[in-house]
């Protein structure tokens, strides 16, 4: 008994002296647990792992897991925990509880499934599978459980649960580099950071698990059904030049690329806890403030996009001076267009979370259809025209479509 309270005077010994005793605004903690946790696998474990694999093979290998892992967790456990808060008001007002966590459940039942059928046709081995299934599902119940997090307003905890994840991965960087298992940061991460997870749920023990199904469940998940497709889509676009470079211009542009846009995918990253976090508090508003909200959006959204493409050219440019000057000469090109395609990212990214409250869900299903074609079309035109250069104004372009036609399905009269 004596023990058991420890952690919870630690935790708020560390909060009030370091984190300020007036308390630190929600949006600043759900930030710096991004932050910490960008850092970590951008800054600390990417770069550690390509010094180490001592091959493009392997490090390409690793791009490649990381790129699908995050898709994924964001399409299956952030675009869930989303739904909840979307569905927040209803669930409220009918006087309803559970259903998230049984679809939470099915969704991980299902990803094993295809993951291991996927894995036997393309003859992956076992042991690999299991890894994959261990990492993967360990990251979408974190995903999850900060979007439960965010709706409860337990925003310290998510610094917790990120400062959990940086402290974990360091057994792995040492396994890494002893014994050659380039995935063990981010298990050992994954698996540090759901342990905290669970010792947060363990303390209150009514918001544990809740495995009720209510006649809200079909509909729910329809629901989730549509904003995870949406998600899928919008982030394999996102993260579809790491997969479709290397094939498509060979190994050296997609070094380059990959050099200029580095620090413009982490602002994209950094980027999503604040849409969710503006998510959570939109979510408790009810219809009627859609028309309010969506015109404070206008007025603010031009100027963010400004400011935001001129910071991204900054971090840029000092990036690849820095981190990579050997491509510094090719990548010098580059970072226009990529500081734009990233601004315009980040701003169509805060437009998307005001439209899945307020607006059409099926309209912003179409709309990224669109994207995606514009994108697809411009990207093989324009990379075969002017390679790697061309490759990054079709980004830039696709991104510039995307924007103005989120903001066409804001016009008046077409709130839900």
């Amino acid at each position: 008994m004596l023990l058991s309270g420890i952690p919870k005077k630690v935790m708020n010994l560390f909060r009030n002296k370091y984190l300020g005793k007036s308390g630190v605004k929600d949006g600043l903690y759900n930030i710096l647990a991004f932050g910490i946790y960008i850092g970590m696998t951008q800054i600390v474990i990417m770069p550690f792992i390509a010094r180490i694999s001592k091959s493009d093979e392997n490090f390409s290998a690793i791009i490649i897991f990381i790129t699908i892992f995050n898709m994924l967790c964001i399409a299956v456990g952030d675009e869930l925990g989303n739904t909840r808060m979307v569905l927040y008001t209803k669930y409220k007002e009918k006087k309803l509880s559970g259903d998230f966590h049984p679809a939470l459940a099915l969704l991980l039942i299902s990803f094993a499934v295809i993951l291991l059928v996927t894995g036997l046709i393309v003859d992956i081995p076992p042991s690999d599978i299991a890894t994959y299934c261990f990492i993967g599902a360990l990251g979408i119940t974190r995903y999850f459980a900060m979007s439960s997090f965010r709706l409860e307003r337990r925003f310290f905890h998510i610094f917790i649960v990120s400062l959990a994840y940086c402290i974990g991965s360091l057994p792995g960087i040492w396994a890494a580099l002893r014994y050659g298992f380039f995935l063990a940061p981010f298990a050992s991460g994954e698996a540090a950071a759901v342990l905290a997870v669970l010792y947060f749920r363990l303390q209150d023990k009514d918001r544990l698990i809740n495995m009720t199904v209510t006649e809200e469940f079909r509909p729910s998940v329809k629901k989730y059904g549509q904003l995870g497709t949406v998600s899928l889509m919008t982030n394999l676009i996102i993260y579809l030049d790491r997969l479709i470079i290397y094939p498509l211009l060979g190994a050296a542009p997609m070094a380059v690329y990959y050099s200029a846009s580095a620090m413009s995918k982490i602002l994209g990253m950094i980027n999503n806890p604040v849409a969710s976090y503006a998510l959570s508090v939109i979510s408790k508003k009810d219809d009627s403030s859609g028309p309010k909200i969506t015109g404070m959006l206008f007025r603010l959204i031009f100027p963010l996009l400004a400011v935001t493409a001129a910071f991204s050219a900054v971090l840029t440019y000092a990036a690849v001076l820095l981190l990579y000057p050997q491509y510094f000469d090719s990548a010098i090109v580059l970072i226009i267009p990529v500081s734009l395609a990233s601004a315009l990212s980040i701003v169509s990214y805060l437009v998307r979370t005001v439209i899945i409250r307020f607006y059409s869900i099926r309209k912003f299903l179409y709309a990224n259809v669109v994207y995606v074609i514009v994108f697809l079309i411009s990207i093989l035109i324009f990379s075969y025209l002017w390679g790697i250069t061309g490759f990054a104004w079709a980004v830039c372009l696709s991104r510039g479509v995307q924007f103005a036609v989120y903001l066409r399905l804001m016009k008046p009269g077409t709130t839900k």
